[in-house]
């Protein structure tokens, strides 16, 4: 289960959602030193079995979602490499803070 901080007016708010198990977090909070070594650890986790090059390509790759997913105002990812029916597949989760406009 995820427990993502949010600051609202009303204290009594609290979002929490459960994110299935083989699904792996992608950082996206934190300072860019905290987040970076975050994405390694994650990388040579989910591609143990990859050579270096691979793993390199992948955090490179996930690195450049960072920016844009925290302009975004993103709070949660996370990803899953599964096999389906003998082919390699990725899933993707997001959670994001979007302002309600128009209301009081």
């Amino acid at each position: 289960m995820s427990d993502i901080p949010t600051a609202t007016g009303d204290t009594r708010l609290q979002i929490r959602f459960v994110v299935p198990p083989a699904f792996h977090e992608v950082p996206v909070l934190g300072t860019d030193d905290q987040v970076a070594e975050e994405l390694w650890e994650l990388v040579c986790e989910v591609l143990a079995s990859q050579p270096e090059e691979v793993r390199v390509r992948w955090a490179v790759a996930l690195a450049e979602l960072i920016p844009p997913m925290a302009e975004a105002g993103v709070i949660h990812a996370g990803m899953c490499l599964v096999d389906v029916d003998g082919r390699p597949s990725m899933a993707t989760i997001t959670a994001s803070l979007c302002p309600l406009e128009g209301t009081d």
